[in-house]
């Protein structure tokens, strides 16, 4: 591919990105209004899967791509580092660039609703922990591990949706009370037309994300970037561009619960759903040189991030420190 031609992915994706946003964001809280559904619920469900689809797809297509071969325990399994530095990765980014970015653009921060602290957050920091245990263990994260990590995570979801508190609806309500006057431009909008512009707009977010990896990703290797720093770089940042897309418009139109919500659940979908449902297909390799330097760093982001939301509120201190974090991280790769 062409430097020209690369260049001119990567702009046609931002612009798709751009719009996909705005037509899902304000299609889906439009729709989760009229239905009384709590913004936390959807971004927890809608926005955090269908952002995480990206991740998901360019992992099940590593896992197909890579050889097989016999590692721990003389079972098969797959050498490859992509399916995992792809979720790894994107976990990090969602943290420090999404998060950080998105706080620093807004003026008071980013209101945490509670309910955060108390139920998601923790259950990222366990299958985070989790999954790097079973990685440090024999340095193969095995079928029974990853649908262990898969069926526990659903329960967990089902469970944390039939029993969310009112207090997160009305958190939810305040924060769309700043977008007022946006939402009010769709009251007379019908349901059919709605539905259209959420799935429209997703279907945005899906394909211009792709146009602006597979763009960068040329742009870097044409000058010289190792393919294997642009799978952890380039790759985890094309498939995170959703994320900050959604997350962005929605900080925008002070649906904090929604953006917090997305983030969330897509990272906590990026280890049960996407890493577990890839390994119970068949066991995945980690490396011991992975095992030791990604996972803890991984570990490091959601911890801080935790730690950070439990006076209520991310300001701009905590957001420049996941963002600056992000961008040592992101920057000792190429070293």
């Amino acid at each position: 591919m062409g430097i020209f031609a690369a260049l001119a992915l990567v702009v046609v994706g931002l612009l798709l990105l751009v719009k996909g946003s705005d037509y899902f964001i304000d299609g889906a809280s439009e729709i989760a209004t009229r239905v009384g559904v709590s913004e936390v619920i959807i971004g927890l469900t809608l926005v955090a899967f269908g952002t995480s689809l990206p991740e998901w797809v360019s992992s099940i297509i590593s896992i197909l791509r890579d050889p097989v071969e016999v590692c721990g325990n003389n079972a098969n399994c797959h050498i490859t580092d992509l399916a995992l530095g792809n979720v790894v990765g994107s976990n990090i980014t969602n943290i420090g660039l999404v998060i950080g970015f998105v706080g620093l653009l807004l003026p008071n921060g980013i209101k945490v609703n509670q309910d955060f602290l108390l139920r998601d957050i923790p259950l990222i920091i366990i299958l985070s922990v989790g999954t790097w245990y079973f990685a440090l263990q024999d340095h193969v994260i095995a079928q029974w591990e990853g649908g262990l990590m898969f069926v526990g995570f659903l329960a967990v979801m089902i469970h944390s949706i039939r029993s969310l508190s009112p207090e997160s609806d009305e958190a939810s309500e305040e924060d769309s009370e700043e977008d007022s006057d946006d939402d009010a431009g769709l009251q007379d909008t019908t349901t059919v037309k709605l539905g259209l512009m959420t799935v429209g707009g997703l279907i945005g977010l899906l394909v211009g994300s792709n146009m602006l990896v597979e763009g960068a990703s040329s742009i870097a290797l044409t000058m010289g970037v190792p393919e294997t720093v642009v799978g952890i770089t380039m790759v985890a940042f094309g498939t995170s561009v959703p994320e900050l897309a959604t997350s962005i418009t929605a900080g925008k139109r002070g649906k904090h619960a929604m953006l917090l919500g997305g983030v969330i659940g897509s990272n906590s979908a990026n280890l049960a759903i996407i890493l577990g449902s890839v390994s119970f297909l068949i066991p995945v390799e980690v490396t011991p040189a992975f095992a030791m330097r990604e996972f803890p760093v991984m570990v490091a982001f959601i911890t801080a991030l935790w730690i950070f939301m439990l006076n209520g509120r991310i300001n701009k201190l905590h957001s420049a420190i996941l963002f600056v974090g992000y961008l040592a991280f992101t920057g000792l790769q190429f070293l």
